[in-house]
């Protein structure tokens, strides 16, 4: 006779905990998709965007190859091949967790070494046993939610691919966020090609100089090294979530998102 409830199911009498285990388990496997949907979210307070006008990718294509000239010109590097995508928030998301993904993954590692349990904890334990399942998962949930948040935040401000200085893909297109251009020209009262124009040579330039060898070797080195240093605390998660009530329904699961979405508590920032 087979018992009640699976030994992988230990939370079966418990209808809000189990659902809470699926949550952790899913964002466990899919951090990627929780930090793309999450990042979606942010970045357009939850409403759809609209596409890209052809005429606006045409004059962006037009504006990359005077750029790219320019910098060639006073740089007398190599720009290679260029292209360019003119994307909104929601593509500059995706693309940036795909290319800044190994940054990410040696965060999760770091993140995941201090969060591990006392090696006296109690064999046989339910409890203990909850807990090694949730600190096994916690690592990748919690990369997930402060990715997403991250680069939300970042989408709602970016003008390129190259907001911040790190390396991505040297075949990838030039990025370039048109509705973050075109607010900020209006908000500034700036002429829309002029900007425009400027916009390119910054991205032309990052990714020229980003794509010199040594320069990129010793750059993405760097940033390794800093995303392995990070250490989480795992008691000031623990102060965070200690007010965590099982019974108080979907509002505790949202509680728990916002504070493992916070970069500070979890990364020690």
């Amino acid at each position: 006779m087979s018992d009640g409830n699976p030994p992988d199911d230990m939370f079966g009498g418990l209808p809000f905990m189990a659902d809470l285990m699926k949550l952790l388990q899913g964002q466990t496997s899919g951090s990627n998709d929780t930090a793309r949907q999450l990042a979606h979210t942010i970045a357009n307070d939850g409403q759809s965007e609209s596409n890209i006008d052809p005429a606006d990718r045409i004059a962006f294509e037009q504006l990359i190859r005077v750029a790219e000239l320019q910098v060639a010109s006073l740089t007398e590097l190599s720009t290679g091949s260029i292209t360019v995508e003119v994307g909104n928030r929601s593509q500059w998301a995706d693309r940036t967790i795909t290319d800044y993904r190994p940054l990410f993954e040696t965060l999760s590692d770091s993140m995941s070494q201090g969060l591990q349990l006392p090696d006296d904890l109690p064999t046989g334990d339910p409890m203990a046993a909850m807990m090694a399942s949730l600190t096994q998962m916690m690592g990748p949930m919690m990369l997930g939610m402060t990715t997403g948040s991250m680069v939300g935040h970042l989408a709602r401000r970016a003008l390129g691919g190259f907001e911040l200085p790190v390396p991505r893909a040297a075949d990838a297109p030039i990025l370039v966020l048109l509705r973050n251009v075109d607010e900020f020209g209006d908000a500034w009262s700036l002429d829309r090609d002029d900007l425009r124009l400027w916009v390119c040579l910054h991205e032309v330039a990052h990714q020229t100089v980003l794509n010199v060898p040594h320069i990129r070797k010793r750059l993405t080195d760097l940033l390794q090294r800093h995303a392995g240093a990070f250490e989480s605390d795992p008691s000031r998660i623990t102060d965070q979530l200690g007010g965590f009530d099982p019974m108080a329904g979907p509002e505790a699961l949202a509680d728990i998102q916002n504070s493992l979405s916070n970069p500070e508590l979890v990364l020690g920032a």
